[in-house]
C-alpha cells in the first residue's frame, strides 16, 4: 500500500496527505467539543441543583418570617412578658418597594 501510494506523482500525494490530516483534526475536535460539552451540563445541572437548594431555604425563612410576624406569636410574647395583649390595638403596615418610591 505504502509503495503504491509512493508511486503515485506528487500532485495526487498532497490532497491524500491533506484529506487524512484533516480527517484527523476533524475527529481530535469533535472528540474534544463532546468532552466540553459533557462539562458544561454538568456544571449546569450543579448549579440548577444549588439555586433550587437556595430556593427552598429562601422560602422556609419566608414561613418562618411569615410564622414569627404573625399576631399569634405577637400574643404569646406579650403574655410571656407580663403584657396585656389586645387583637384590636395593633396594625400591620406592609411597606414593599412601590410604596417606597
Amino acid at each position: 500500500m505504502i509503495e503504491k501510494f509512493k508511486k503515485q506523482p506528487r500532485i495526487f500525494r498532497y490532497p491524500l496527505i491533506l484529506l487524512a490530516v484533516c480527517l484527523l483534526v476533524m475527529i481530535i475536535s469533535s472528540c474534544m467539543t463532546s468532552a466540553r460539552l459533557i462539562t458544561i451540563s454538568d456544571n449546569t445541572r450543579q448549579v440548577q441543583n444549588e439555586m433550587s437548594q437556595t430556593q427552598s431555604e429562601i422560602d422556609g425563612l419566608e414561613i418562618k418570617k411569615s410564622e414569627l410576624a404573625s399576631f399569634t406569636r405577637l400574643k404569646k410574647v406579650a403574655t410571656a412578658k407580663g403584657y396585656d395583649y389586645k387583637q384590636g390595638s395593633t396594625a400591620a403596615v406592609v411597606v414593599t418597594n412601590e410604596n417606597k418610591n
